[in-house]
């Protein structure tokens, strides 16, 4: 039997029929190292061929969407044109997956460890582990949340917890609690109710400074002649008085008398 040589060998292997699987616009990133992976177990390296595999898989909307690209010239690495321009095309931008992590993601029905990695996927290299953490935990019933908030177990070591107490959790456990809202309205509501706070206690200080006020102002003396409130006013009439009161002896024991 005569031996082929190894190029042609290498040709008949790239013609390996492969079964791609359908254009996922959700993650345009997974779905090429889905694509590569076959492309590597068949030995597929060619530009070119790859290049056509990809064009053959997108449906007419998809390639509908990128005439212009692909109406024009081949360049001398198609598939990685292409596969830029897809990913250019349908990919999120870091600003959207952001705002859908904050606003978007919630838990469901989903374990919290699928919820994390969900998160995960969004943040990117963009946002720290400690701020998703302040975010994952608030995707958490208040219950589970109320368990986890002390502990210091990594990200991962939480959302397995919280794993585990939903699965041992009775039903109510879980139906009894709710998510928090959105952070900015739950510091709108937390400024709120310390104004309301403040505006009380701003009131009682108040009625009591006017209390003290005015039962200071009977026991001050009024006058420069250091007399009593009391007989500043009711003068010899006076039936009570305050000491210290430079009012004539003489004549608070006659207005004693007399009274």
């Amino acid at each position: 039997i005569t031996s082929k040589p190894s190029q042609i060998l290498t040709a008949e292997v790239s013609r390996v029929a492969i079964k791609l699987p359908p254009f996922w616009r959700k993650n345009v990133r997974i779905w090429f190292l889905q694509l590569e992976s076959q492309f590597i177990t068949s030995g597929i390296t060619s530009q070119l061929t790859k290049y056509h595999y990809v064009l053959g898989s997108l449906d007419s909307q998809v390639a509908e969407g990128i005439s212009d690209f692909i109406t024009k010239p081949l360049s001398q690495n198609p598939y990685d044109d292409l596969k830029q321009r897809l990913i250019t095309e349908y990919e999120e931008s870091e600003s959207k997956k952001v705002k859908k992590l904050l606003t978007d993601v919630e838990l469901g029905d989903k374990k919290p460890s699928t919820l994390l990695r969900e998160m995960r996927s969004l943040a990117g290299s963009q946002v720290t582990d400690d701020f998703l953490r302040t975010i994952f935990l608030q995707r958490l019933p208040l219950n589970v949340r109320s368990i986890l908030a002390a502990s210091t177990d990594s990200l991962d070591g939480v959302a397995s917890m919280a794993d585990k107490i939903l699965e041992i959790a009775p039903p109510n456990f879980v139906c009894s609690t709710s998510v928090s809202p959105a952070p900015i309205a739950d510091r709108i509501e937390s400024l709120e109710n310390a104004i309301s706070e403040l505006t009380r206690q701003f009131k009682v200080l108040h009625s009591r400074n006017r209390s003290r006020s005015r039962s200071d102002s009977r026991s001050t003396r009024p006058n420069k002649y250091n007399i009593c409130w009391y007989h500043y006013k009711f003068h010899d009439k006076a039936r009570n008085c305050i000491q210290p009161c430079n009012f004539p002896k003489q004549s608070k024991e006659n207005s004693e008398n007399t009274q």
